[in-house]
Formats: C-alpha cells, sequence, structure tokens
C-alpha cells in the first residue's frame, strides 16, 4: 500500500535532483540532505546542488552557519545566538520565508541570509512557530 510517499531512496533522489537542476534558488537542510544523499557537509551538499544546475543554494543547518553559494561565491553565514529557544517548528521554513523575500526586494544573498537567520531567531522564541 502506498502513501504517496516515493518507496525507494532512488525514486525520491530523482524527484529531488529533477526539483534542485529546474531552481534558480536552493534552499536544502543539510541535516535532511545529510540522511537522504549521506552529504559530508554542508560544503558537499552545496556543490552537489550547483553541479545538478541551480544557480543559488543557501545549505542550512539548525543554529550552526548557512552556507550561501552561488558561481564562483562561498559564504559561511553566522546563525544568531538565542539562548533559550522554545520551540524550533518553522525555523527553516521562516529562514526560507525571509531569504526568498529578501532577494526578492534586491537584497544579494548573504544578506538575505542574514534576514533569514534573524527571523528564524525570532521564531524559534515561541511555541508553535506562532509570533503574537
Amino acid at each position: 500500500m502506498s502513501d504517496g510517499a516515493p518507496q525507494r531512496p532512488a525514486e525520491m533522489h530523482r524527484a529531488i535532483e529533477a526539483a534542485a537542476s529546474a531552481a534558480t534558488i536552493c534552499l536544502p537542510s543539510f541535516p535532511d540532505v545529510e540522511a537522504a544523499f549521506d552529504d559530508a557537509s554542508p560544503a558537499a551538499t552545496a556543490e552537489r546542488y550547483l553541479g545538478l544546475g541551480a544557480g543559488e543554494v543557501v545549505v542550512k543547518d539548525g543554529r550552526d552557519p548557512a552556507l550561501v553559494a552561488y558561481a564562483d561565491k562561498r559564504q559561511d553565514v553566522a546563525a544568531e545566538t538565542v539562548t533559550q529557544p522554545l520551540d524550533t517548528t518553522g525555523a527553516g521554513d521562516s529562514f526560507s520565508a525571509a531569504y526568498l523575500a529578501a532577494r526578492l526586494s534586491g537584497l544579494p544573498p548573504v544578506e538575505a541570509a542574514r534576514k533569514g537567520h534573524a527571523l528564524a531567531a525570532q521564531v524559534v522564541r515561541h511555541y508553535g512557530a506562532l509570533m503574537r
């Protein structure tokens, strides 16, 4: 019985790689791609996505720096320090939303990553990613 999810890792790999090859911007989470593709590092993830044809890759890695990679540029962007996060639900999605909004507003990738980290730092200070 199928629940709609890929039944084999090879199918999942093909689907992710096809999407990456058509994408202008990819925002993978390192813990996810490490588990799915056995990537050794965020740098390996960025190079794999760039090699597939993605124009810009930001490898998110929780509280660790995000790696921004495009053309011949590679730069780690430190996450903001949150001493007592309440709930990490939605942090990665919030990072991605702020990143994309910043890029659409004309900010360069590194500045957009800083905006992503800033929003994610706010979100983890609230339960259930609901900022009230």
